[in-house]
């Protein structure tokens, strides 16, 4: 692991009146998502293979690289309601592993032919099935069969969607009868498309539509299948931010959609999730962490996450890029290039800890 560079910067332009952050560590590898799997809290890195996926350590206030049955080079990781999936490589060799959440011992699984030709794709599961998309296929395969793939192109026309032609899919969410892929392009804009299939005997594919044309941030689901879909754009100018619930084939805009659901001021949105009660947390960068709570907003953190810091020759601007609320309402907040944001629950406010790695 490269050693990182470690600077003590105080953050004259982060004011705040909820918690104050004075110092910060910066020039962190750079981040790119941070979701849960299993037990752990993941940080995943951006442009890497070897050390990917960190475990955010609380007590050390730490990122500690993620070891899978004593590999190191974990390469994707997938969770279902059931079982933890993991495809890691141990030197030339690549394997897909699964454990049943309760199990103690992991069980392998065959990869399909040519995976080892594949450099980029988003991995998801449910309890029944396994999808693996690239730029133009998606590769699927039923617990109890072999690996089949679909050409993308033979279930939706991304030609017409210049943006997402050639590119993998930013964000893919999977439930009991639909995939969901989530495209953001930033100028380039972005969209959501639902491919929905049929999983009785075989795994049926149906034409995919496209329910959402803009920058997509985040797709969550709740326990009754309800998807909801954040968007956003930070790009000179133009701010923008959006929050959707879809549900029966049904879109409903959220934010903006009345004054007790509007922000302030206009801003983008970076970062989503849903809390233990399923209710929606983001963050508008400059404004700070919104939670969505009887038809209205709540602003639980004031603060200004779009950090910038100057270097020796340049300047660098860290944003959040994704976020989760654990079960006792602490906060997790992935930062570009600032490691993790952890602001802790405590009474009516939080206490904000840095964890950087290590």
């Amino acid at each position: 692991m490269r050693t990182i560079p470690i600077i003590l910067l105080l953050i004259l332009s982060h004011s705040t009146s909820a918690q104050q952050v004075n110092n910060l560590k910066i020039e962190q590898p750079l981040l790119k998502d941070l979701f849960v799997w299993g037990d752990h809290i993941i940080a995943e890195k951006d442009h890497t293979n070897i050390h990917k996926f960190y475990s955010c350590d609380t007590i050390s206030k730490q990122l500690i690289p993620l070891t899978i049955k004593g590999n190191s080079e974990v390469l994707y990781l997938a969770e279902s309601n059931s079982f933890l999936f993991a495809i890691v490589k141990n030197q030339n060799t690549f394997s897909l592993i699964s454990k049943g959440k309760t199990a103690q011992s992991w069980n392998s699984e065959t990869l399909f032919q040519g995976f080892d030709l594949i450099r980029e794709a988003k991995f998801v599961a449910n309890d029944s099935l396994l999808l693996f998309i690239t730029a133009d296929k998606i590769h699927y395969k039923a617990r109890s069969s072999g690996w089949q793939s679909i050409l993308l192109n033979s279930l939706v026309d991304l030609k017409s969607l210049i943006f997402a032609y050639g590119s993998v899919p930013q964000h893919c969410l999977v439930t009991a009868n639909s995939l969901y892929l989530g495209y953001d392009h930033g100028e380039w804009s972005g969209a959501l498309i639902e491919i929905p299939f049929i999983s009785k005997n075989n795994i049926v594919f149906k034409k995919g539509k496209t329910i959402l044309e803009d920058n997509i941030k985040a797709i969550c689901r709740t326990t009754n299948d309800t998807i909801w879909i954040a968007t956003g754009l930070a790009h000179m100018a133009a701010e923008r931010s959006g929050i959707y619930k879809y549900k029966n084939k049904s879109l409903q805009e959220i934010l903006w959609s009345k004054p007790s659901l509007s922000l302030p001021k206009k801003s983008d949105l970076s970062a989503f999730c849903l809390n233990n009660k399923e209710e929606p947390l983001f963050v508008a960068s400059i404004l700070g962490v919104f939670k969505i709570e009887s038809d209205k907003l709540k602003q639980v953190i004031n603060a200004n996450l779009y950090i910038s810091y100057s270097m020796k020759d340049y300047s660098v601007g860290s944003f959040p890029e994704a976020m989760y609320a654990d079960k006792n309402d602490n906060l997790f907040i992935a930062s570009r290039s600032l490691g993790v944001f952890l602001y802790t629950k405590t009474g009516n406010g939080y206490k904000f800890t840095q964890l950087t790695f290590e």
